[in-house]
C-alpha cells in the first residue's frame, strides 16, 4: 500500500512540476466533512450560508470511502463546516482511517474538548489536532465565536495539555494552536 501512495505523490509532484493542467494522479489530500453540526455561529464561517440539511455521515458510507482511498491516499482531513467532536463515531472513524495508513486531521473549536474527549482523542490514533483560538479575550472571542464561552474553551485547552503531558507525555498527537487574523482581532494576534 505504501508503493501505491508513493507512486501517486510522485506522479503528482511530476504533473505540478511540469505545468500538467490535467491531473493524471489521484487527490493526495482530502477532506471528509462527517458532520455540518455546530454549536457556534462564528461570522468567518461560510456554514451561515449553507442550505443543505444538517446531519453526519453514517459509518457503513465512511467506511465505503476509506476502503475506496487507503491505496493512495495519505493523509485526511476529517473536518469541514460542522464541530468534529459533535460526531459520535469520531474516534471510531481517526481509528478506522489511521488503522488503514491514513493520517488524520481534525480543527475544533473547544467547546467539546472536556476532559472525557481529551483523553479520548489522546487515547485514540489521531495523528494532528488543530485547536482554533481566535481571540485572548472574552470580549473579542464573544464577537468572534458567537454563541461560544471563551473560558470554557480555555480552560479545555489548559486540561487538554495538562492531560497530555501528564497522561500521555509520549503522546505522538502533532497539535496545532490556530488563531485566524481578522480585523476584529488582529491587535491580538502577537500575543
Amino acid at each position: 500500500m505504501k508503493i501505491l501512495k508513493l507512486i501517486n505523490a510522485t506522479v503528482n509532484e511530476f504533473a505540478y512540476n511540469n505545468k500538467i493542467s490535467k491531473s493524471i494522479g489521484k487527490p493526495t489530500l482530502q477532506t471528509i466533512e462527517t458532520t455540518n453540526k455546530c454549536n457556534l455561529a462564528c461570522g468567518m464561517c461560510p456554514r451561515q450560508f449553507m442550505t443543505r440539511k444538517v446531519g453526519t455521515m453514517n459509518m457503513e458510507l465512511f467506511r465505503k470511502i476509506v476502503d475506496e482511498i487507503k491505496h493512495y491516499q495519505s493523509y485526511l482531513i476529517l473536518h469541514g463546516m460542522g464541530e468534529p467532536l459533535l460526531d459520535e463515531h469520531m474516534m471510531e472513524r481517526i481509528n478506522y482511517c489511521e488503522d488503514n495508513g491514513i493520517r488524520v486531521n481534525i480543527s475544533t473549536n473547544g467547546t467539546f474538548l472536556d476532559e472525557i474527549n481529551a483523553r479520548k482523542i489522546l487515547g485514540s490514533k489521531l495523528s494532528e489536532l488543530i485547536l482554533s483560538v481566535d481571540a485572548t479575550t472574552k470580549d473579542v472571542y464573544s464577537k468572534i465565536r458567537v454563541k461560544g464561552d471563551f473560558e470554557t474553551m480555555r480552560e479545555n485547552y489548559h486540561n487538554f495539555f495538562r492531560i497530555k503531558n501528564k497522561e500521555y507525555p509520549n503522546s505522538k498527537l502533532k497539535t496545532i494552536i490556530q488563531f485566524i487574523k481578522m480585523n476584529s482581532n488582529i491587535h491580538q494576534a502577537e500575543e
